[in-house]
Parts: C-alpha cells; sequence; structure tokens
C-alpha cells in the first residue's frame, strides 16, 4: 500500500515540533533507536511476571521521553534552575525548569518546565535579556539540544 503526503521528497523530513532536516541527520535515526528500545522496554514490561519489573523499567521509559539541554543553557535564581527562550515573536523570557540527571556530553534532562517546541537560547546568554528581542539560529541537535541567539539590530539594546 503507498501512501501519498503531496509534499514531495526531495531528501528531507518533518520534526516531531517543527523543522525539517535532510534524511540522513543523526536525529532521525536516533528518533527511530528511541522509539524502538521503548517498545522492547514495553514488551519486556508486559510480558515479564517479576514483581519488581516496573520500578526498574518505567523510569527507564520516562527519561526516554526526557527533553535535554546543554548544561551552559542554565541558570540558577532564587526559585531554581531557569533557561531563556525565544518565543514566537523573537522575544526572550525567562522559564523556570525542574531539572533531572546530567547525561554525558554536558546535557542535562529537563522534567518539567519545557516543551519540545521551545526554542532554548544556549550561546549570547549574557546578551539575551527577558524582554529583549533576538534573532534566533538554528543549532543542530548533535551539537546542542537548542537554538543560540543573538541581540537583533537596533531593538531593545541593554
Amino acid at each position: 500500500m503507498k501512501i501519498y503526503t503531496k509534499t514531495g521528497d526531495a531528501g528531507d523530513t518533518g520534526l516531531f515540533g517543527g523543522g525539517r532536516v535532510q534524511k540522513d541527520d543523526p536525529r532521525v535515526e536516533s528518533y527511530g533507536d528511541v522509539d524502538e528500545l521503548n517498545a522492547v522496554l514495553g514488551m519486556a514490561r508486559a510480558i515479564e511476571s517479576m514483581p519488581r519489573i516496573d520500578e526498574v523499567l518505567v523510569p527507564i521509559q520516562r527519561d526516554l521521553e526526557s527533553l535535554l539541554v546543554p548544561d551552559r543553557a542554565l541558570g540558577n535564581n532564587q526559585l531554581g534552575r531557569y533557561v531563556l527562550v525565544a518565543n514566537a515573536k523573537d522575544v526572550v523570557e525567562q522559564r523556570q525548569v525542574e531539572t533531572g540527571d546530567a547525561i554525558d556530553g554536558g546535557l542535562r534532562i529537563i522534567k518539567s518546565g519545557l516543551s519540545a517546541q521551545d526554542r532554548v537560547i544556549v550561546n549570547g546568554i549574557q546578551r539575551a535579556i527577558p524582554g529583549s528581542t533576538v534573532k534566533p539560529v538554528d543549532a543542530p541537535a548533535a551539537t546542542s539540544a537548542a537554538a543560540p541567539a543573538v541581540p537583533a539590530a537596533g531593538k531593545d539594546k541593554p
């Protein structure tokens, strides 16, 4: 059976949360790997009769669905940890987040406070002041999990 999307195939594919990348992008393969691992863990939970299997596997499955951001994108204030994001109008907002464990490569699990659609500011944090306008620049997910930003020319200079 063939499925027609009427979008053509220029060698790219859409990502969850928006954006398009080449089909050989590492994110495409990693999404498939995560889905496959999640299915295996779900199958193990379904067929295993060990009483404590869910205590071990459920946290692993939750971590598979976690968002990751570079540690350098996190700040601290009296309320806890936060990140700066560029909203739909490219205005900087501060978001309080609940963090989890650190992952190899300088990444940190974000348990709550962000969505997959949020554009986290990683580079230029010193110039990204909440309420100011920035020009986000997408960064590859392999090197960082979010978008760096620079101040917009002539707008909201500190």
